[in-house]
């Protein structure tokens, strides 16, 4: 089976770095790059991803001699305990291995909690130990897996040993948590297909762990359920990595991993062909062990020997199948296994001999081409064991037996070969072919027996791992945007755009993201080069542009055409303003010079060289009787415009002043420096020393003052934002993003600042505490950031009487964006409605229920009264599937409405006690089903045509109800368990008892082959509709579970909780995908709108949140 990592461009990305590598110089890696790749993006992203990898562990080789000498030092530091590094306390050391030492660390900031810390063992500071150090923190870092033990930090003590912060596993090695908790096979098997998955991920991260067995496969608990970790990546590889010369002899006479659990490969010398298949060998002496309680080779046996017979067994004795193997076990041994798997001899020999003995035989095979493929390969044929399904896993060939025994015996057939070779060669042959023979008539009846299935097989397990690492970099793509790190988001969603020919694995939770990040500009220009600057003209009609091509290109902002080129002359133009009256341009330029330029013509009025290197940024002040510029040669001056003298300088900065900003009544200038400070300028008194606001942040690249002059904004090269109150001279800072901040301005209303980042994105940034909030709908309008450029954005600029945002970036283009669009996340506020339930119609329509129902066009973000006559109290309300007809209850009538004509069409008198119900009607709308938490011990269904007939069912403490889309089968819960009933013939289908609280809510997938549910005790579970079997359970949620829904594909669920979260999961692997974090107290209802475009959801004080991926377009029906 071809390895689906191995592809084409993955094998071109590493011989395009291991040429960077070996033969370009690092400062010509960018224009190799570029050029090798040519217009391919992605192929690109994958070589700059592996050479900055690289420089990570190349940077430990190139610390200057002193951090070096310290390291050899450290030997001398010993034990670390009680020490604190970079806020972490050092309490215990719990471990060491060959080249790290473990301690349990305290961490207050910012939360409380207990970590793993591990740094590198004193004296064992080579180059090779921390590259392998290295490789371990990265490996780890690259992965997000509930079962592999993550990184939380990573850095160098004082006396530069590394180390890395992971999360403590409180736990015990699988083996010996397995027999003290006396599993039985079966239970081994679950916890163990738990672990194959884990390495499955591993390895389409691209890690290779190399060193599996019990003591890096902890097992600890999560809310009473164990949960295998996988730890200690130390020997990790990546795969495809080449070995260099000095790494292959270093490893030529040293074994890497632990020999009785290491492949025949690994035992070669050097281990060149080591891949991801060494692991399934790994994992197969795991479940051995597991099993049979011993590994395939005694290990006092293996021990004893010298290294290269060690090597020699490994490599070529047949170690015997587990159901063998046990039959060898000492008395007391065989004892102990049997009482740790609560079974006896028999049963345990029964247990292993057929399908388990074949599966793991397959996953030992010395040649790798004969195991497993994949780990998930491996999973789902025990998977398909525990289901009783046939396994892929075939005892081998009788020609297979004879090769091998023919390749472990050569030197004994050879010597007999030269006694009686005619006679031994004659028997030899004429075995061989009828062995041959048969073996290749059986091959024909299996094949074409089998030959269908195992492309089915093939294509399944293909489309498993593309979901699988579908779900893994949606996950990563999620915490990228919640860390503001927009690049790396949009480049994981780039990684799913559909491909012909292949499936669209994109669900709600992708195109949610992207909307996050992608806001479709309002118009578009460009440049042939870099932009450095952007000037709207005063009437707002123009648009300036300083490029890097020495140019200035003046557009028409209505047809984006260029109606003015203006060469500076110079290599590159840095900055351009405007006179008020928009006649000249004044121009800042890298030979030094200011040059003022007629825009009608594009003739040059004047020229003064200004600055003793380039000239960064200048501005008219108003009136435009003076200039002010700000150059590399740290000063800062001011100009006479009609004679071009100079008429005043301010000194201090003690780097280049990068940008300034005048106040809108012209008396004071504000400067950014490369010195880490933002100084205030006093132009009226050049004698007054600057206010001075250090951010001890590295370079500030960016200033702007808002319109008002209330505030000035910064922007530093470590992505610090600050804003400075002018009226008190105090300054704060808003925030911080991942990348450089090259660009600052404020929105025309001065309660909004944007950023642009040298990650080309644009981020938005509240002033004032009132930015953003609507009080008729408080819908959050503001996109906080999206996706600007391929490119830093330099440049940004707001046209004057309008929230058009101008941005322009390195990617030599010019993009307007309208900055108020409507948002991906709204809230229809409903003061004094007391909303008690929602259900969704057709055509975009939602109805909320309290003292009136009200309708809300989602698409238009508006709602209307849908009854006119109110109700002292609506309850509840439920659709049919097609949105036609809902059914509503109030204190004293259940009533079924016609939608289309809103007209009653059935009503049935209820008893006023009753409690708020949960509600179903059928498909085709003749139908509601009513569950009671408390009130009622049994389900109602009621009959539009036949009202007077009301079919009834025990039930206790129900809240979970919904109809199967052909409307034969009705879904309930009573206390723990969930029901299935055939409502046609009245029969009880199944009972389903795996929760251990009281089922919240249950739902039906469209296809009507599977149910989700939910419960008081945290968990989602997946059950097949038809025969009872559950898929699988997963703990959900924080807190108590209180609703689940699918999608209309039936690709995704959605559960909502007490926890104050909403979350997605995939449906078919049970594996979570995005989180919508609330400040409600729990979510009481979540529903999809029909379409797919909108998550609805019914938070505990009464707010409907809508998750919206519609675009503005879409909605203007």
């Amino acid at each position: 089976m071809e390895d689906p990592l191995a592809d084409s461009e993955s094998a071109l990305a590493q011989q395009i770095f291991l040429k960077a590598v070996d033969e370009i110089p690092a400062d010509q890696w960018d224009q190799f790059v570029r050029e090798a790749c040519g217009e391919n993006a992605s192929l690109q992203s994958r070589v700059e991803e592996l050479l900055a990898a690289h420089k990570i562990v190349s940077g430990y080789f190139d610390k200057p001699p002193t951090i070096l000498a310290s390291l050899g030092k450290s030997q001398s530091m010993g034990n670390l305990t009680g020490t604190v590094v970079d806020g972490y306390q050092l309490a215990e050391q719990i471990g060491q291995g060959g080249m790290g030492v473990v301690y349990i660390a305290h961490q207050f900031q910012p939360v409380r909690r207990q970590v793993a810390f591990k740094v590198v063992k004193p004296g064992m500071d080579t180059k090779q130990v921390i590259a392998r150090f290295e490789i371990e923190r990265r490996a780890l870092a690259m992965m997000d897996h509930p079962n592999i033990a993550h990184v939380i930090d990573a850095g160098e003590t004082e006396s530069g040993r590394p180390y890395f912060v992971m999360e403590l596993v409180r736990g015990k090695p699988i083996t010996d948590f397995c027999d003290d908790a006396k599993l039985r096979a079966r239970d081994r098997l679950r916890l163990f297909i738990k672990v194959c998955y884990a390495v499955q991920h591993a390895h389409q991260k691209g890690i290779i762990h190399r060193d599996i067995k019990p003591s890096n496969v902890m097992v600890t608990h999560h809310d009473r359920t164990p949960v295998p970790k996988i730890i200690d990546f130390g020997v990790a590889k990546a795969i495809n990595q080449e070995s260099s010369e000095e790494t292959a002899h270093t490893l030529f006479a040293q074994l890497v991993g632990t020999p009785l659990y290491m492949s025949p490969e690994q035992a070669e010398w050097g281990g060149a062909d080591v891949d991801t298949r060494t692991d399934i060998y790994a994992l197969g002496v795991l479940l051995y062990e597991l099993l049979t309680g011993t590994t395939p080779f005694d290990r006092q046996a293996l021990y004893e020997v010298t290294q290269d017979e060690m090597r020699r067994i490994i490599r070529e004795d047949e170690p015997l199948r587990p159901s063998s193997r046990i039959n060898t076990l000492d008395k007391a041994t065989l004892t102990d296994v049997m009482e740790c798997r609560r079974t006896d001899r028999k049963r345990l020999g029964q247990t292993l001999s057929g399908d388990l003995d074949w599966i793991i035989v397959r996953a030992i095979e010395k040649d790798p081409q004969r195991r497993y493929q994949t780990a998930g390969e491996f999973a789902d044929d025990l998977q398909r064991f525990l289901n009783d399904e046939p396994v892929a896993a075939r005892p081998p060939s009788a020609s297979y037996r004879l090769r091998k025994f023919a390749r472990r015996h050569r030197a004994a057939l050879g010597s007999a070969a030269a006694i009686a070779l005619s006679l031994i060669l004659g028997i030899t042959v004429s075995t061989w072919q009828a062995l041959e023979m048969h073996h290749a008539w059986k091959v024909a009846d299996e094949r074409s027996e089998t030959a269908d299935w195992q492309r089915e097989r093939a294509e399944h397990a293909n489309s498993r791992i593309r979901r699988l690492l579908y779900v893994s970099e949606m996950k990563v793509a999620a915490d990228a945007l919640r860390r503001e790190d927009i690049p790396s988001a949009v480049q994981l969603l780039n990684h799913h755009l559909p491909i012909h020919g292949m499936e669209d694995l994109r669900g709600f939770e992708w195109h949610y993201m992207n909307r996050l990040v992608e806001l479709p500009s309002h118009a578009t220009m460009s440049c042939p080069d870099g932009i450095f600057c952007v000037q709207p003209s005063p009437d707002g009609s123009l648009l300036a542009a300083a490029c890097g091509d020495g140019n200035i290109y003046i557009f028409d902002v209505q047809t984006g055409k260029a109606v003015r080129t203006i060469s500076t002359g110079a290599e590159s133009a840095n900055y351009v303003c405007w006179t008020s009256d928009q006649t000249e341009v004044a121009t800042a330029d890298a030979n030094g010079r200011i040059q003022t330029w007629n825009v009608s013509d594009g003739m040059q009025v004047q020229s003064t060289d200004a600055h003793d290197g380039e000239v960064y940024c200048l501005h008219y002040l108003p009136g435009d009787a003076t200039l002010v510029s700000s150059g590399s040669d740290e000063m800062i001056y001011s100009w006479d415009r009609a004679t071009g003298k100079k008429i005043g300088e301010f000194a201090g900065h003690e780097r280049d002043a990068e940008q300034l900003a005048v106040s809108p009544d012209g008396r004071y200038v504000a400067s950014a420096s490369s010195d880490g400070t933002l100084r205030l300028w006093d132009l009226q008194n050049q004698e007054e020393p600057p206010i001075i606001w250090d951010f001890h942040d590295s370079r500030v690249l960016c200033v702007a003052y808002s319109q008002d002059g209330r505030h000035i904004a910064a922007g530093t090269v470590h992505g610090g934002v600050f804003l400075v109150d002018t009226k008190t001279n105090t300054h704060r800072k808003l925030g911080s993003q991942p990348d450089g901040v090259e660009s600052v301005t404020f929105l025309s209303d001065g309660d909004w600042l944007a950023t642009g980042d040298r990650g080309a994105t644009i981020h938005l940034w509240p002033v004032t505490a009132d930015a953003g909030q609507d009080n008729s709908m408080s819908e959050k309008k503001i996109m906080p950031y999206w996706k600007a450029h391929t490119g830093r954005v330099q440049a940004l600029a707001v046209t004057p009487g309008s929230n058009l945002l101008v941005s322009g970036g390195l990617d030599g283009v010019i993009n307007m964006w309208t900055t108020n669009p409507q948002s991906a996340e709204w809230q229809i506020a409903t003061p004094g409605l007391r909303v008690m339930g929602m259900a969704l119609g057709n055509s975009n329509q939602l109805y909320i229920a309290g003292n009136e129902i009200i309708r809300y066009n989602l698409a238009r973000r508006e709602g209307t009264s849908a009854f006119s006559t109110p109700q002292p109290r609506w309850m509840s309300l439920a659709t049919s599937n097609d949105g036609r007809r809902m059914a509503a209850t109030d204190h004293k009538t259940l009533s079924m409405f016609d939608l289309d004509s809103q007209q009653l069409i059935q009503s049935w008198p209820i008893s006023p006690e009753l409690d708020d119900p949960q509600m179903a009607v059928s498909p085709d709308g003749q139908k509601v089903a009513t569950a009671w938490w408390s009130s009622v011990d049994y389900i109602e269904i009621y009959d539009v045509d036949r009202p007077d007939q009301i079919l009834s069912f025990p039930a206790k403490q129900s809240h979970a109800i919904d109809f199967s889309p052909d409307g034969d089968r009705l879904a309930y819960g009573t206390m723990n368990d969930l029901v299935v009933r055939d409502i046609v013939h009245d029969k009880e289908l199944l009972r389903l008892s795996k929760h251990s609280s009281t089922l919240s809510d249950c739902a039906f997938d469209p296809s009507g082959d599977l149910i989700a549910t939910v419960s008081h005790d945290r968990t989602l579970k997946l059950w097949n509709a038809h025969n009872g079997e559950q898929l699988y359970s997963v703990i959900a949620h924080g807190d108590k579970v209180k609703t689940v829904a699918f999608s209309p594909d039936g690709n995704t669920i959605v559960t909502g909780g007490r926890d104050q979260v909403v979350k997605l999961w995939d449906c078919q692997t049970g594996q979570p995908l995005f989180d919508f974090g609330t400040e409600a107290d729990g979510i009481a209802e979540v529903q999809f709108s029909p379409d797919g475009q909108r998550l609805v959801c019914l938070l505990g004080n009464g707010t409907i949140v809508i998750y919206d991926i519609s675009r503005p377009a879409d909605n203007d029906t």
